[in-house]
């Protein structure tokens, strides 16, 4: 059965929603100011689409925005 919002997630580059995601490790990744500012730019215009297409506020966006700045970085995906 497949979450709902999980086809926005996917299409907007940002993995669906989770349970085993919580407990992923993640490698660690040094950015700098300017690029951690960029992606945090970018995952609130791709955030801004998915709501849109959601058709309601994503009370849990701390978590989506985490796993779209964590693909990016895994992608190597980091534009200023």
């Amino acid at each position: 059965m497949q979450a709902e919002g999980a086809v926005v997630y996917e299409r907007l580059g940002c993995p669906g929603p989770s349970r085993e995601g919580a407990r992923r490790r993640y490698a660690m990744y040094e950015v700098t100011v300017d690029e951690l500012a960029g992606l945090l730019r970018a995952a609130e215009s791709a955030h801004a689409e998915y709501e849109k297409q959601l058709g309601h506020a994503d009370s849990d966006w701390p978590v989506w925005y985490a796993r779209f700045i964590l693909e990016k970085l895994e992608k190597d995906e980091v534009d200023l």
